[in-house]
């Protein structure tokens, strides 16, 4: 009953961003079904925003918020969600996709990096060699 009664006191402009990242999951979500990943890929990276105005840790708590609403959203899903905030809130970011083998068990994972540093996933990419990386398409045309 905490958790609810603390949602329902959420300033309206933290309700626009978590219902931002929903929008962002869901979009990811579907479009890993119905798009090529190309496309999907694109639409997270493509610059709109040139201010930084929402802080990062606001933006991660956002999309894991929107996880509540878009559930069983994988790594791939969070991180092209995510990747798209940074981006419309004028942050350079990159995706990275990694691999890994243990114990003859195949495991893929991806996360985001904001300057050099892995955001958002505590450590969990140490683990997995990268395969490929995307960064945002911000200053190009």
């Amino acid at each position: 009953m905490k958790k609810f009664t603390k949602l329902l006191t959420m300033p309206a402009s933290d309700w626009a961003l978590v219902l931002e990242a929903a929008a962002s999951l869901l979009i990811s979500r579907m479009g890993l079904y119905f798009l090529k990943f190309e496309s999907l890929q694109r639409w997270a990276t493509r610059a709109k925003g040139t201010k930084q105005s929402v802080p990062i840790s606001k933006l991660i708590w956002a999309v894991m918020m929107g996880t509540r609403i878009v559930p069983d959203s994988t790594c791939l899903v969070r991180a092209l969600a995510l990747t798209r905030l940074l981006v419309q809130n004028g942050y350079e970011s990159r995706l990275h996709i990694g691999v890994k083998r243990t114990d003859g068990v195949f495991g893929a994972h991806a996360w985001v990096e904001y300057d050099g540093r892995e955001i958002a996933d505590s450590g969990e990419a140490l683990r997995f060699m990268r395969l490929c990386s995307w960064g945002n398409e911000r200053g190009q045309p």
